[in-house]
């Protein structure tokens, strides 16, 4: 495979540019591309923290506990940025992937990029993959407005500002909060996720989504549980009582599931037990402002 005419692409909703290979297209529920016949893609994350933290949790042990093997590990320069450059493989579903990782950054920032492919196309697809991670541009103006390029718009809760971003899902938490470790501190994310239950129901799916996270808090009572519909998608609401499991801090949570034919819209909210009784309302008003970008109010 050839780059697209080395003409750098930007990422959609992110501040990098990659040479696009030919046959890929934006990815649609991620940052990046994704080959159009299937198989291979090429997934951008951008995370606030410094790079010496974020490279740090490149070990192989991580990779093995992902279901991957590390092959090779290096520094490198990316962006004018030090990086490193990881190959590595990766199973799914019983076929061997290979996957091309670079992380950069700095202090501040740090950029991961992933680039997966299959194992049995290595000869063809893998030293255009690890050129594309290693040439990446990174676009760093003075201000970025995170939903700018997102496919949504939706209004913050009231009293929360953007504060991160993690693929395609943007977190808002309190102005000059109390710090990412308190449980206690309200929080609310939004974004896309891929749809892997089409043909279940949308409670079932809304609960399964909930005991996932059973490594952050287990629920302690489901106080209301109903069908929704918002911006003319069906959707599922979830407001709910929790337990940190870390700290044994009682939460409130809201989610919002929203389903589209081949994706879904995460809206949540957490919080603590007392911060919820007047962050819950806030939640669902934010949630109600929920609009696709090009669909009309409904």
């Amino acid at each position: 495979f050839a780059v697209e005419e080395e003409v750098f692409t930007a990422v959609e909703g992110t501040k990098i540019s990659l040479l696009k290979p030919a046959g890929y297209e934006s990815g649609h529920t991620f940052h990046g591309f994704e080959r159009a016949s299937g198989g291979s893609s090429i997934a951008v994350v951008e995370i606030e923290g410094p790079f010496s933290q974020v490279s740090a949790a490149v070990t192989a042990e991580n990779l093995t506990s992902d279901g991957g093997k590390l092959l090779e590990k290096k520094s490198v320069k990316i962006a004018g940025q030090d990086g490193l450059l990881i190959h590595a493989t990766h199973s799914i579903d019983g076929e061997e992937f290979l996957k091309w990782i670079a992380v950069f950054g700095d202090e501040s920032e740090a950029v991961v990029l992933t680039a997966l492919f299959p194992e049995a196309e290595k000869a063809e697809l893998s030293e255009t993959l690890r050129r594309v991670v290693t040439t990446a541009k990174w676009n760093r103006p003075e201000e970025f407005a995170p939903l700018s390029n997102a496919s949504f718009t939706i209004d913050p809760p009231q009293g929360l500002v953007f504060a991160h971003r993690f693929s395609k899902l943007i977190s808002f938490a309190p102005i000059g909060g109390r710090g990412v470790g308190d449980p206690k501190q309200p929080s609310f994310t939004v974004g896309p996720l891929e749809n892997r239950f089409q043909n279940r129901a949308h409670e079932d799916v809304a609960l399964t989504f909930l005991e996932s996270k059973k490594d952050s808090y287990t629920l302690t009572n489901v106080s209301e549980s109903r069908s929704t519909r918002i911006d003319d998608l069906p959707g599922w609401l979830i407001s709910a009582e929790a337990m940190h499991v870390a700290d044994g801090v009682p939460l409130g949570i809201y989610l919002v599931l929203l389903f589209e034919s081949e994706a879904l819209y995460m809206i949540s909210g957490v919080a603590g037990a007392e911060e919820f009784e007047v962050y819950g309302p806030r939640f669902a008003a934010a949630a109600s402002s929920f609009r696709r970008k090009g669909q009309s109010d409904q």
